[in-house]
């Protein structure tokens, strides 16, 4: 909750809720987000890659909160542009 705290209210940037009630210990449960995994290609990858450095800049210099496993699982491109963050496991 509390990246999505941070980065939610960004334009480009969704951060799915997440389901307290479901949620367990070993077990994160969020809302479904409608995306497309990389690769992009085209304009919309160069906007991906821009929005995903911009974030992953502005959590290391400025919140100190990283989600450190972004890889194509984790990442998507919305239908309306947006990069969606996905499976906060590993947050340092």
């Amino acid at each position: 909750e509390r990246f999505r705290e941070l980065y939610g209210y960004w334009d480009d940037v969704k951060v799915p809720r997440c389901c307290s009630p479901l949620t367990r210990k070993k077990v994160l449960v969020q809302e479904w987000v409608d995306g497309v995994k990389g690769p992009w290609e085209g304009e919309a990858a160069t906007n991906m890659v821009r929005i995903g450095l911009r974030c992953s800049v502005d959590q290391l210099m400025h919140t100190g909160l990283f989600h450190a496993d972004p890889h194509r699982g984790n990442l998507l491109k919305t239908p309306d542009g947006k990069l969606a963050f996905l499976d906060f496991g590993m947050m340092a």
